[in-house]
């Protein structure tokens, strides 16, 4: 089978799609968790207002990340 007919019918499918949908979910999911740990561990945000802010944003992107892999996988 030549490759662009494989192309093709990957394309077809929608495979190519749930895949980049997938990964960039899988991508910022493992970034929400690095800066959820960031913000609980590290000793440079000076404030407890800091780094309640920094953990918000770290949750916010690991449920941007599981609501993205939940609509690629439902």
């Amino acid at each position: 089978m030549p490759a662009t007919e494989t192309q093709d019918r990957i394309t077809d499918t929608g495979q190519a799609g749930f895949l980049l949908l997938l990964s960039v979910s899988s991508v910022v999911f493992a970034i929400g968790i690095s800066i959820t740990l960031l913000g609980l561990t590290t000793p440079y945000l000076s404030s407890l207002t800091d780094k309640i802010a920094v953990v918000a944003v770290g949750v916010a992107a690991m449920t941007g990340g599981a609501a993205g892999a939940y609509t690629a996988l439902s």
